[in-house]
């Protein structure tokens, strides 16, 4: 599995860590995980505006497609549908903008980046499954899991500062039922 990350040049210094982290993570997974991280200026402009609609960054200008899954972090807030999102995912890419994510503590900092960008790779590798059990809808028609793992949706930041902080020490970031789809999805 491919995936290269393309970073707004004005996301934080700490980014590409957690992007090693998110490999070695998933390299426990998918032994055959290779990656590329590269900037691009195009993404700044992003920076300068209050929110960003997503379909602006899947735009054929920014997005070159490559096998196997881009994922952009921008410096930006997102929006998707006029709603304010963390992140979005399609099958070969996802998005997350890190802007509002409070940079005061770096470990938690750390973890929600962490989490959000598992969180979007399961996505877009299909991981919530519709007729799974232990799942629920949110309100844009999304599924999330309901067990401890990157695949939920935490009702608030203080609940999701303390579940990404949890998740990013313990061995694998999914649970037992979203792991063992994935180990039986062919990515």
């Amino acid at each position: 599995m491919y995936i290269r990350f393309v970073l707004d040049p004005f996301v934080p210094h700490g980014t590409n860590k957690v992007i090693r982290r998110v490999v070695r993570d998933l390299r426990k997974i998918f032994t055959d995980v290779t990656y590329s991280v590269e900037s691009n200026e195009d993404l700044s402009i992003l920076s300068e505006r209050e929110t960003v609609p997503t379909s602006v960054i899947f735009q054929r200008k920014v997005h070159m497609f490559c096998k196997g899954f881009t994922f952009y972090i921008v410096n930006a807030n997102l929006t998707w549908r006029r709603k304010r999102v963390f992140g979005l995912s399609l099958p070969d890419r996802c998005v997350i903008g890190v802007k509002d994510i409070p940079r005061n503590n770096s470990m938690k900092w750390s973890a929600k980046v962490w989490d959000l960008i598992l969180h979007e790779l399961g996505h877009s590798m299909g991981l919530i499954n519709k007729h799974r059990a232990r799942l629920s809808i949110s309100t844009n028609g999304t599924g999330h899991c309901l067990n401890n793992c990157v695949m939920s949706e935490d009702e608030s930041d203080s609940i999701w500062t303390k579940r990404a902080s949890s998740r990013y020490k313990r061995e694998s970031p999914y649970c037992e039922d979203c792991l063992k789809y994935l180990l039986a999805k062919d990515v």
